[in-house]
């Protein structure tokens, strides 16, 4: 009995491999993983083109002949935006209660460059500078001699006072030819909003000229209740 225990357990421990033997025996094949990435060189599969694919054109051999523009002739510096009918501006139609020419309260020129009004109003007109436009590219007159003016309103009335639709026009000349504004170039920019009663506000204008010293007058429309101020400042150099 005992040597038959004994002849048993050799059988079992000799059946199990040592770990020697795994070392230096060759090591047993692994079963493929499913995750494992495909070996060798994937065939190629390009997309073929549909059989109604329209032609594609070749490239031209010979360059295209280009028309190449004429330089035109450099711009007028006249400054003139356009010339009234008769020597007189034309009259600014504003939204609104309509009021005629006669109806208005009258401008009192006090001197070439401050106006009043009877309900309190008054308006003051500075040269405050003048140069060369000096940018260049469309809208831009480059050379053209130009002035700016500043305009300032004092509200003196009890009431606010509107001047979004302040208009400025700088007349050239004894036929009333009215210049080009300027933006852009110089720090220039219409009135807007209202004037507190007691307040007041300034804008600042810039026009195109022919000449930096000819004779020109400012005059500034308010609106349908003020009739125009025409004022003749000078302007100063920089």
């Amino acid at each position: 009995m005992l040597c038959s225990s004994i002849f048993l357990l050799a059988a079992c421990t000799s059946a199990a491999p040592q770990a020697s033997e795994l070392d230096n025996g060759a090591q047993q094949a692994q079963a493929p993983s499913p995750y494992a990435p495909p070996t060798g060189k994937p065939a190629a599969n390009p997309t073929k083109a549909p059989k109604d694919s329209a032609p594609q054109p070749e490239a031209t051999k010979v360059p295209s002949d280009e028309p190449t523009p004429e330089i035109e002739k450099p711009a007028d510096y006249s400054g003139v935006a356009f010339e009234a009918e008769g020597g007189k501006l034309p009259v600014v139609k504003r939204s609104g209660e309509a009021v005629s020419a006669a109806d208005r309260l009258p401008a009192d020129m006090e001197d070439e460059s401050e106006a009043s009004y009877r309900d309190g109003v008054s308006v003051k007109v500075s040269a405050i500078g003048n140069g060369t436009v000096k940018s260049e590219g469309p809208g831009y007159f480059t050379g053209a001699p130009y002035r700016v003016y500043e305009v300032r309103i004092s509200n003196g009335t009890d009431k606010v006072l509107d001047i979004s639709s302040v208009l400025a026009y700088l007349v050239l000349g004894k036929n009333q030819l009215v210049a080009l504004p300027l933006y852009g170039e110089v720090e220039a920019y219409d009135f807007t909003g209202t004037i507190e009663a007691g307040k007041q506000a300034s804008a600042r204008y810039a026009f195109i000229v022919a000449e930096a010293g000819a004779p020109a007058k400012l005059q500034v429309d308010l609106d349908n209740l003020h009739a125009p101020g025409l004022f003749a400042v000078k302007a100063e150099k920089k």
